[in-house]
């Protein structure tokens, strides 16, 4: 097929096979948006635990499965979807717009994202069976951003599964708070993992910006930032970064292990108001230990490795007030 495989208008639609090799087009009605499943006018969609959405690293532009106002998507454990080039696996946009992922993410690559989300009160979940890993993305592996709706609600991604070993080529290796809004909510809960992730600038695990990250639980460990730069400013954060107007609350869980190129081997916190926003780190419970800056920055075939590096678990890269 060329195009679009499902195109949902309304209803219900479940997928327990494989879909395969779908070339998008530029010439379907809507462009590329969705051209393996889109999802309209309050659909509803399933990939059940039987199925395989494999597009064999073909190199494709747009985004793979799209998520519009008041409709929904369900990946099952067990579910796979791999192997996608050069675009979005996942957009979500609109009110509404519902997304729950509990299957397996892999092997995608290119400029783009796994999931990309820039509109108002979605909600995204990452599953406790979720796995993403093993990708190569542009600037995250999650992308998002998001402004209050009319009736005061915001986008909210909640993650309970694992976002592991994934290559981002700018920031955030794992999670991207992009600046774009001013109100994006990312909680994280016990049992998650972001880990094994590298950035090649600022942010190995987690970028934070404009919107509030809650920690509650789980791991943040071994991600790397700064891995391909030599500009100080941009290797910053192993574990965690925050900046412009970006809020960091930890409740619970370990940020532990990570490396930084530059400063901020657990968090890196870059004071300044952006957006009428006020950024703050606010560190009530948990562990931050073990964390290095400074550290010694390799390439091992098409990864990155640290190690050495001086002990730093907490860093402010700027002046003024700090509001931590």
């Amino acid at each position: 097929m060329v195009g679009r495989a499902i195109y949902a208008d309304s209803g219900t639609v479940k997928i327990g096979g494989k879909i395969e090799n779908i070339s998008s087009d530029n010439d379907m009605w809507q462009g590329t948006g969705g051209f393996i499943v889109h999802l309209r006018q309050s659909a509803e969609g399933t990939v059940t635990s039987t199925a395989v959405i494999d597009n064999g690293s073909k190199s494709t532009s747009g985004n793979a499965l799209s998520v519009f106002k008041d409709c929904s998507l369900l990946l099952e454990n067990g579910s796979v979807v791999k192997s996608f080039k050069d675009c979005n696996v996942f957009y979500v946009q609109q009110d509404n717009a519902v997304l729950y992922m509990d299957g397996e993410v892999t092997d995608c690559s290119g400029s783009s994202h796994i999931v990309q989300a820039n509109s108002d009160a979605f909600i995204i979940t990452i599953g406790e069976n979720a796995e993403i890993h093993d990708n190569t993305v542009g600037y995250g592996a999650i992308y998002a951003f998001s402004n209050n709706n009319a009736s005061g609600k915001c986008g909210t991604i909640n993650v309970y599964g694992k976002i592991n070993n994934n290559l981002s080529t700018d920031r955030g290796g794992a999670i991207a708070m992009a600046n774009n809004g001013s109100n994006l909510s990312v909680n994280m809960y016990e049992g998650a993992e972001i880990c094994n992730n590298i950035s090649t600038q600022t942010g190995g695990g987690i970028l934070v910006s404009c919107g509030t990250f809650t920690m509650y639980g789980g791991t943040i460990s071994n991600n790397i930032s700064g891995a391909n730069v030599s500009g100080e400013a941009d290797q910053a954060g192993g574990g965690v970064f925050v900046r412009r107007g970006g809020i960091f609350k930890m409740y619970g869980g370990s940020i532990t292990n990570n490396y930084a190129a530059g400063i901020g081997g657990g968090i890196a916190f870059e004071a300044g108001d952006y957006n009428n926003c006020v950024p703050n780190v606010q560190l009530v419970s948990g562990t931050i230990s073990g964390n290095k800056m400074n550290a010694d920055i390799s390439s091992a075939g098409e990864g990155y490795s640290a190690q050495n590096g001086e002990s730093n678990d907490i860093a402010i890269t700027s002046d003024g007030s700090s509001h931590i």
